[in-house]
């Protein structure tokens, strides 16, 4: 089932049970799990209401390639998408849309992150009105001048522009302001929601 593909509006359950390793497990992450597969359903609502075909990615797809769904429309070419929902400064805190969160090194050992380590085509950043889709190797160019690597902040808060490592995690994450990634040749276009 997680090879088929999905004609009608893709709900959470749907992408629950077509992909086994997207079942919330009990843990602190719980709510950030939920939410983003509830992000990934409301990406695939869009799309399909855009025309799309959407077939989910499998488990090695989604954990070693970071893609979460491939969209297929005739006489388009297909695409893959690392989806990223709305996020928080903090856990806890309130969700914004202002601020993406980059990471440009993964949890494990040799995981260069989802974006100088994956290979989707997209990556389709939520917001109020819809998603912000980006061409995953222009977003590289665009955002590794606009941080700088060499400043390390303890603290979500201060990770704008800058690296920010969680404690005995091996993560490299930073903040940046998505209107300055929209004005960049990455930005490819704005998918309203469904």
């Amino acid at each position: 089932m997680a090879d088929a593909l999905v004609h009608s509006a893709v709900t959470l359950d749907a992408v629950v049970d077509s992909r086994p390793h997207k079942r919330p497990r009990a843990s602190q992450f719980h709510a950030s799990f939920v939410e983003g597969n509830n992000a990934e359903a409301r990406f695939c609502n869009a799309l399909r209401k855009d025309g799309w075909v959407i077939k989910m990615a499998s488990f090695a797809e989604d954990t070693r390639k970071h893609i979460d769904v491939h969209a297929i429309k005739e006489g388009t070419p297909p695409f893959s998408t690392d989806v990223k929902g709305a996020k928080r400064f903090f856990r806890g805190g309130e969700v914004q849309y202002d601020w993406v969160w980059i990471e440009l090194h993964g949890v494990n050992r040799g995981n260069d992150g989802w974006l100088l380590g994956g290979h989707a085509d997209c990556i389709a950043f939520e917001t109020l009105e819809g998603f912000e889709l980006f061409d995953r190797k222009r977003l590289v160019d665009a955002v590794l001048p606009l941080i700088d690597r060499a400043v390390r902040v303890t603290t979500p808060a201060a990770a704008r522009y800058c690296v920010y490592q969680r404690a005995g995690r091996l993560d490299e994450i930073s903040l940046v302001e998505l209107a300055k990634l929209k004005a960049t040749p990455a930005w490819l276009r704005t998918l309203p929601a469904a």
